[in-house]
């Protein structure tokens, strides 16, 4: 009787816990703020932490926003470069697969299948245990 009623109360208390966790935020909304907006936030943070006076908050501002256009320039410009690197390495596959028998191109097809599936099976192997693939390296 007494292990039942205490197995009882482990149970409660395990679905109470469940209930108790909140649920997990399954998307993020990105805000997109102008770079000003940035360059200010950063430099009232700055402010406070640095305890700077308004001479240097002004350039500080300046220089931050300055920062953050020439990030977003270099985003941008590797945004470009790896567009043209995906649109190059599909221009060489189709060359290559041009060049390539029937049977040879459901052969080739098959295992481009096989090795994306050992791709996301790594993945997710990195993704559940991180502290596993930390150690191997």
């Amino acid at each position: 009787m007494k292990t039942k009623i205490g197995m009882l109360l482990i149970a409660m208390c395990m679905s109470a816990m469940a209930f108790a966790q909140k649920p997990i935020e399954k998307t993020r909304v990105k805000k997109n703020f102008t770079p000003e907006q940035i360059a200010q936030k950063r430099t009232d943070i700055m402010k406070i932490r640095l305890q700077l006076d308004d001479e240097q908050t002004a350039k500080i501002y300046t220089w931050n926003l300055q920062q953050i256009k020439e990030q977003i320039a270099q985003k941008e410009k590797e945004k470009i470069e790896r567009q043209k690197r995906i649109e190059q390495r599909k221009a060489q596959e189709a060359e290559f697969i041009s060049i390539l028998t029937p049977s040879q191109k459901a052969a080739y097809d098959q295992w481009k299948q096989e090795q994306k599936k050992e791709m996301r099976k790594k993945n997710l192997n990195k993704r559940l245990h991180p502290q596993k693939n930390l150690l191997q390296k």
